[in-house]
């Protein structure tokens, strides 16, 4: 492994190097043998180690996001004080009709969700088209944050579903297995919903995203596997931390600066030439 550490206008970068062994019959300097296509190594490499970076600068909270997190801790408090009376008008009529739509939307935000977004990685990899593959990474790995964000709540929170507690919203048992709050096929919905958004110009995405993944919230709260205030929450962290985590990952129109014009931290990996790695940490 090497490391360098340069010092340029924008600020200063720290470079580790991963060599791995040459080929077989490969010069050992590099520089004097004719440039060769990637190897399978390269190519295998890139597939598992993202090429986007993070800005961390842009970590910091704006007025947006308080104004986000404000408004849905107010919502979200509204509708818990309520939850028994809203579950109940949500899920006083069932027909077969509304049911079968529930069966259908739920895997929107579940199982759609997971398996699209590893066939669009694996698609925009093999199509050999640097920006696309760009895109579903920045979109794939916001939906992981507001996905590993839900996980950590549910585990801290420990709700009971309305099926286990039906005549009482307020059954917390925190570090158990109960996982109501917050909704995570909701959060899965509404993250997908959100990134499709940020990178991706068609008006119909929001459009059609938004609405849908307010369906699948519906599906979970007909289903009687969540209160109100789960899918609240979930919308919330889903479109909050999705939206978030692509303001870190994507580039910035004033160059190597966050958007508030404050260099931060930012790691980068890349997949060089010649079975090269390297891990570039900017500030």
């Amino acid at each position: 492994m090497a490391l360098a550490l340069a010092l340029a206008a924008s600020g200063m970068e720290l470079v580790a190097v991963f060599p791995v062994a040459a080929r077989a019959g490969e010069p050992p300097d590099a520089s004097v043998a004719a440039p060769a296509a990637p190897s399978a190594a390269h190519t295998l490499r890139s597939l598992f180690i993202p090429a986007v970076s993070a800005d961390f600068s842009r970590l910091r909270p704006g007025w947006r996001d308080a104004a986000l997190l404000a408004g849905a801790a107010g919502v979200c408090g509204v509708v818990a004080a309520n939850d028994l009376e809203f579950q109940r008008r949500i899920t006083a009529s069932d027909s077969q009709g509304q049911r079968d739509a529930a069966r259908v939307l739920k895997p929107l935000g579940s199982e759609v969700v997971l398996a699209g977004g590893a066939a669009a990685w694996g698609a925009a990899w093999l199509s050999g088209h640097q920006p696309l593959f760009l895109k579903v990474q920045r979109a794939d790995l916001s939906i992981a944050a507001a996905a590993l964000c839900t996980i950590a709540v549910k585990e801290l929170v420990g709700r009971k579903r309305p099926d286990e507690s039906p005549n009482d919203a307020s059954s917390f048992e925190p570090f158990s297995s109960h996982d109501a709050f917050p909704s995570g096929h909701t959060t899965l919905a509404f993250a997908a919903a959100a990134a499709l958004d940020r990178e991706t110009t068609s008006r119909w995405v929001p459009a059609l995203g938004y609405p849908l993944a307010g369906l699948v919230a519906w599906s979970r709260l007909h289903d009687r596997r969540h209160w109100p205030s789960d899918v609240v929450a979930g919308a919330a962290i889903g479109f909050g931390v999705a939206w978030k985590a692509e303001d870190i990952m994507r580039p910035s129109a004033t160059g190597e600066r966050g958007a508030s014009g404050v260099s931060g931290a930012r790691f980068e990996f890349d997949a060089l030439q010649g079975s090269l790695a390297a891990l570039r940490l900017r500030w």
